[in-house]
């Protein structure tokens, strides 16, 4: 690995070459021109002394270092030239060069893009220390990382799976960057999580169920073309004691625990596990989304114990709201786009839901309304939801499940 220059050497091929100004466009052009100054700007600054214009031009790579590895969105102007890189509360304005162009740009510095141009064939030869700390992190965080995943390589491979029932309901018209995030995203997060926690409901079989958790480079759209991963947010992806995959959603980051989603405590009831196992999810690589999404899909998954409804495609990302509901929301306009219902099987020996004769169908309006009685301080965040479901979804009527043949004659003594 080539050594990482110093603040001095770094400020002496600035001046070498011209003055620039502290904007995205003049990043770029240094990257394009010598990446090795650039990736040495971002990480180890100028020396003291250095002219105002070099200061703004080291401060502004070391903000874009951040952006890149926290995640971040990039934001068009309406006529297409200009805009803003977004990530968190940071911004990072941009004129006269189009969004894809600096999509582009900022994909290829995590890795998940491609040189806009034929570049150097890095193979059998070393990269700069400060290129591999741009994406890395801290060197202090290396040899931590390195015994992990030698931990993780040495266990014995953790199989998951999809059930059939949610194979069906994945292919039968749920959004494009649902199935794409199942076959791209969730099997690398589980190849590469942070944190594996245990536990995911405090009732049923679920108790003993486990969650991966992680970071990821990018997301996917409903075409299954890669994405900047929404910015602050984590990866997530849930399965039962027996090894089966049932959901997987893009939540907020927890602030102070990089990998991590917020309200753990909320979310499971184990703590972290103190070894990630290595794990591969099998079975999902020839998953392709139905030729149109369904919007009045209501899909339940025995597996996971819930419903999952959708009633629009756009990419968005999960907020737990409480034990029994969590929302999606469109990650560029927070609007609900659909939910997931929780504890179906409570609900159901409760007989808190209506059903509807003679083949024991379920309306899942009813899941929802059962859902409200055990939280009412909630009653406004289900008013919106089930009013935007209604309208969006373009329903005449509440969409209605079948119960299994198991449920059926349970419940009704046969």
């Amino acid at each position: 690995m080539q050594n990482m220059m110093t603040p001095e050497e770094v400020l002496s091929r600035l001046r070498a070459g011209d003055k620039r100004p502290a904007t995205l466009e003049a990043l770029h052009e240094f990257y394009r021109a010598d990446r090795e100054l650039f990736f040495a700007l971002a990480c180890v600054g100028v020396a003291d002394g250095a002219e105002p214009w070099a200061v703004a031009v080291a401060r502004l790579a070391a903000r874009l270092r951040a952006i890149v590895q926290r995640g971040y969105r990039v934001v068009a102007a309406p006529d297409g030239h200009g805009g803003e890189v977004q990530s968190g509360p940071d911004r990072i304005a941009f004129e006269g060069t189009a969004g894809r162009e600096v999509s582009r740009f900022l994909q290829e510095l995590n890795g998940t893009g491609h040189a806009e141009r034929p570049g150097r064939n890095y193979a059998g030869t070393e990269v700069s220390e400060a290129e591999a700390l741009f994406g890395l992190g801290e060197p202090s965080t290396w040899d931590a990382e390195r015994a992990r995943v030698a931990q993780r390589m040495a266990a014995k491979p953790l199989v998951l799976r999809l059930d059939e029932s949610d194979r069906r309901a994945v292919v039968g018209g749920m959004p494009g960057y649902v199935v794409h995030g199942l076959r791209l995203s969730a099997t690398r997060l589980v190849q590469s999580a942070a944190v594996m926690y245990r536990g995911l409901r405090r009732e049923g079989r679920l108790k003993d169920g486990y969650a991966f958790c992680g970071r990821q480079g990018q997301a996917y759209d409903n075409d299954g073309q890669p994405i900047a991963p929404p910015p602050e947010m984590v990866y997530v992806v849930y399965a039962d004691p027996d090894g089966y995959v049932f959901d997987w959603d893009w939540v907020r980051e927890a602030p102070s625990h990089p990998g991590h989603p917020i309200d753990p405590e909320l979310r499971f009831t184990g703590d972290p596990e103190p070894h990630v196992p290595e794990a591969v999810i099998v079975g999902v690589e020839d998953l392709q989304p139905a030729p149109q999404f369904n919007p009045q899909l209501a899909a339940p998954s025995p597996r996971g114990d819930c419903i999952f409804c959708y009633f629009s495609e756009e990419f968005a990302f999960a907020e737990r709201i409480n034990d029994d509901l969590t929302i999606f929301r469109s990650a560029s306009s927070q609007e609900p786009t659909g939910f997931k219902i929780k504890n179906v099987e409570r609900m159901l020996e409760e007989r808190r839901v209506r059903l509807v004769a003679p083949d024991l169908t379920v309306e899942v309006h009813a899941f929802l309304l059962a859902s409200l009685l055990r939280d009412p301080d909630k009653i406004e965040v289900y008013s919106v939801l089930i009013g935007a479901w209604m309208r969006r979804a373009g329903h005449t009527e509440p969409p209605r499940i079948k119960l299994p043949p198991a449920r059926r004659a349970s419940l009704t003594g046969v």
